[in-house]
């Protein structure tokens, strides 16, 4: 598939789902991390169209579970998952493989030991590691940081914009 839109994702992630659902007996996924649950790609579409994403070059979604948003920022970006839990990232090649995704690669891995230098977009659905996520980049990082919900803050970034679709808040932090 060349000229996916949302709801050829929103299509294919419903049906990912349903295996997930059907593997694990739950809508949610306990990981090694923390909790997994999945998002409203409704509102991240929008908050990805506010944030004028297609002017980055590489997005990542840090715990990208089953890689839903990293398909979604395929439509504006080259993009990136990093996810720790193994059925999780199997999940997202599914996903990849299924919508035929060319721009995307996913990884399996605990993004906190991760180089996040290389990435100018970074997207997360905050835990506890939002707290330290500054602490990651180096100081000459220029990008911009997106955080859905209002669960945790990073006390080491500038909060520079925030908007809320449906029932999610999105907020655009940049290195000091």
């Amino acid at each position: 598939m060349t000229s996916l839109v949302l709801s050829d994702i929103e299509d294919a992630c419903r049906k990912i789902s349903i295996e997930l659902i059907k593997e694990t007996g739950l809508a949610y996924r306990k990981t090694e991390k923390g909790l997994w649950a999945t998002s409203i790609l409704r509102d991240v579409y929008e908050a990805f169209k506010w944030a004028c994403l297609e002017k980055y070059k590489h997005f990542v979604d840090l715990g990208s579970g089953d890689g839903r948003v990293v398909a979604l920022a395929s439509l504006f970006t080259r993009a990136s998952g990093i996810e720790i839990d193994p059925v999780l990232h199997m999940a997202s090649e599914k996903l990849k493989d299924f919508l035929e995704l060319e721009n995307v690669q996913f990884h399996l891995g605990d993004f906190e030991k991760w180089d996040l230098n290389e990435f100018d977009f970074i997207y997360m659905y905050p835990d506890r590691a939002v707290i330290r996520i500054g602490n990651q980049l180096e100081d000459t990082w220029e990008g911009t940081i997106m955080i859905a919900g209002s669960h945790f803050e990073p006390s080491n970034l500038i909060k520079v914009a925030q908007v809320k679709f449906s029932i999610e808040r999105f907020v655009l932090y940049k290195k000091s």
